[in-house]
């Protein structure tokens, strides 16, 4: 017979994996873990944004409990302001006297203005942060100890996620071992087809089993298994690093929270005793026997000391915060 120079056909191919050695399922759970490592990713990544969310407004929380010291420190100033413009009308007391008295309230105004800057700035940034429309006048509240649910936190999901990834992995060069077996069918249409004898123009088909098996791995699965099991050392080892670190942190916080309750006793004591001593210095100011600058210098530790306690009472609750967010605390 004589064969044509040309050849014309048309397949169509068909195959059903009847069993791969459980690869499917491991790969499954590889992409899983895959999955979980990248949500917790973006979960630390959102938990870190909520400690600097909490800074901020902190931020803002002392800049108003300041502004509370500086109001009621501007407010005693004018009405000295009142009393020495008196006693400088009737030539009790020189115009340098009273000029100190006014530069101080200049000096606080400039602090009040000041500190106006600084919240608008923060509030703009906390609405950036959060997405919020937050206006200049929103009342910020004091947080409370809160009820709320404590979560894992999302740097220990991280290792479990790795964890889980190295398993996958692992099984799935296991897996890799397993003879697979498929059933395929080819259909087609032309010339020539499996029969190299039929010339003309005909279909043809093939059904049949596949079974492909990598007997001998050469060692590779071993070699992986080693790497694996370095690997889940490594990751443990990270873990009991993070919690290691993560208790001394929430051990330093708890002995700084607790020396700043101590102190916040003491800043009672000391403005009650440095009220006195101001109030004291005003009369003698009044009085003549001392200058407005040992005045304002009483009136200035004062003020500091009434600043100061503010300070320590918005450190303590972001210390507080701080606990919760080093416990895991749901947002």
């Amino acid at each position: 017979p004589s064969f044509p120079k040309d050849n014309y056909r048309a397949d169509l191919q068909l195959s059903q994996i009847i069993y791969d050695g459980g690869n499917t399922e491991s790969a499954k759970k590889m992409q899983l873990a895959s999955n979980s490592l990248e949500e917790t990713q973006i979960e630390i990544e959102n938990y870190n944004l909520m400690e600097q969310i909490n800074q901020l407004y902190l931020n803002v929380l002392l800049l108003e409990q300041n502004n509370i010291v500086l109001v009621t420190a501007n407010a005693e100033i004018d009405a000295n302001i009142k009393v020495l413009q008196s006693a400088f009308d009737n030539g009790t007391i020189l115009s340098s006297e009273l000029n100190k008295i006014k530069a101080e309230k200049l000096s606080i105004e400039k602090q009040l203005l000041t500190n106006k800057t600084s919240k608008l700035n923060i509030i703009k940034s906390l609405s950036v942060l959060t997405g919020l429309k937050i206006s200049e006048d929103a009342s910020f509240e004091i947080p409370g100890v809160s009820t709320r649910e404590i979560s894992t936190l999302p740097q220990l999901k991280t290792f479990e996620a790795q964890e889980n990834m190295n398993k996958a992995s692992l099984e799935m060069e296991f897996r890799n071992k397993f003879p697979k077996l498929a059933l395929f069918a080819n259909a087609g249409f032309g010339n020539p087809g499996y029969n190299f004898m039929n010339t003309d123009l005909h279909s043809y088909g093939m059904v049949g089993v596949n079974l492909s098996w990598n007997v001998i791995d050469w060692g590779t699965y071993g070699k992986h298994k080693e790497k694996s099991e370095i690997k889940r050392k490594l990751i443990e080892a990270n873990k009991e690093s993070f919690v290691k670190h993560n208790n001394l942190e929430v051990e330093k916080i708890n002995n700084e929270m607790t020396n700043l309750i101590s102190q916040i006793e003491m800043d009672f004591q000391i403005i009650e005793i440095k009220e006195e001593i101001k109030n004291s210095s005003w009369s003698k100011f009044q009085n003549g026997t001392i200058t407005s600058n040992e005045y304002l210098k009483d009136f200035n530790d004062l003020k500091r000391a009434q600043q100061t306690l503010e300070i320590n009472k918005i450190q303590v609750i972001q210390k507080k915060l701080a606990l919760k967010h080093l416990e895991g605390f749901k947002y």
